[in-house]
């Protein structure tokens, strides 16, 4: 077996181990090595790191900051029937690219995405358990990894045993379509201050309302449909189902506000519904 090493930071080993990369100082975007990474994570996108430790304590979950590198916070956290790692990052599917890449290549191989999410058209209500079964990419990163149709599906058997793992827990959730868009507030709607509604939901230069791509959302809005809205659902499944056929993966999010936005509406809902979207998300993590 012949061993070389490029830039002081990988081994590549070769012979019968090929392909097994031996990350020996920390990755470039989270700073995290193999040692400070487990199997399982719960992968949190765009929480206030309080809003987040604060549901683990009113959940008794142990945690502990490990690594706190350029947006992305490492934990280890554990209960009495878990030992995982959780990484808090930033918004969009961006952070979700790189935060899923390099935690894959120290080793984590079952992931569950977690955070809180929006109710277009308001009809799954606030503080809802929503498991993912299909997220709709309107973001730039999962095109990157499946060009073709936007509609990123749950793997099945993952969803089918996430649902029955909840089940037997007395976990209360629905399921339904995610459709996730790197434009959060863009792609909405909001109330326009004289009874109407305003789509996109943020004022836009006249000769720019309503930009075109916009009228998908507005006209997703108006069917009156139970889909939900986020930022990183549709990439956290477009990039874990690229990866690796032996990644464990699935989205469950906690419903913290309606769409249109409702003023203070997603503030004063975040503490419970992001409790209750990680306490299912640890239920999971803890049977797989």
């Amino acid at each position: 077996m012949r061993v070389m090493c490029v830039a002081h930071s990988i081994l590549f080993v070769r012979g019968k181990h090929a392909g097994i990369l031996l990350l020996l100082i920390m990755l470039p975007n989270t700073g995290l090595t193999t040692k400070d990474v487990g199997r399982k994570v719960l992968f949190v996108c765009g929480e206030d790191a309080e809003d987040l430790t604060c549901a683990l304590d009113s959940l008794g979950v142990r945690h502990a900051l490990v690594k706190r590198y350029r947006e992305f916070q490492t934990y280890t956290i554990s209960t009495d029937s878990l030992e995982a790692t959780m990484c808090l990052t930033g918004l969009g599917s961006a952070s979700v690219e790189v935060g899923l890449t390099e935690l894959y290549l120290c080793g984590a191989r079952q992931f569950v995405h977690s955070g809180t999410c929006g109710s277009l058209s308001g009809l799954v209500p606030n503080g809802s358990v929503v498991v993912v079964d299909e997220a709709e990419s309107h973001d730039g990163a999962s095109f990157h990894y499946n060009p073709g149709d936007p509609l990123r599906p749950a793997n099945p058997d993952y969803l089918k045993k996430t649902k029955s793992i909840l089940l037997n827990n007395g976990i209360a959730f629905t399921t339904g379509r995610m459709i996730s868009t790197d434009t959060f507030y863009c792609m909405g709607a909001a109330p326009d201050g004289s009874g109407g509604i305003r789509r996109p939901g943020l004022p836009l230069k006249a000769e720019l309302d309503p930009p075109e791509k916009f009228i998908i959302l507005k006209n997703m809005l108006e069917r009156k449909m139970p889909f939900l809205i986020d930022m990183e659902a549709a990439a956290f499944y477009a990039v874990c189902s690229a990866v690796d056929d032996n990644v464990f993966y699935i989205s469950i999010k906690g419903v913290a506000n309606r769409v249109p936005f409702i003023e203070g509406e997603q503030v004063e809902n975040t503490g419970v519904c992001l409790c209750n979207a990680v306490e299912a998300s640890l239920c999971i993590l803890s049977t797989i």
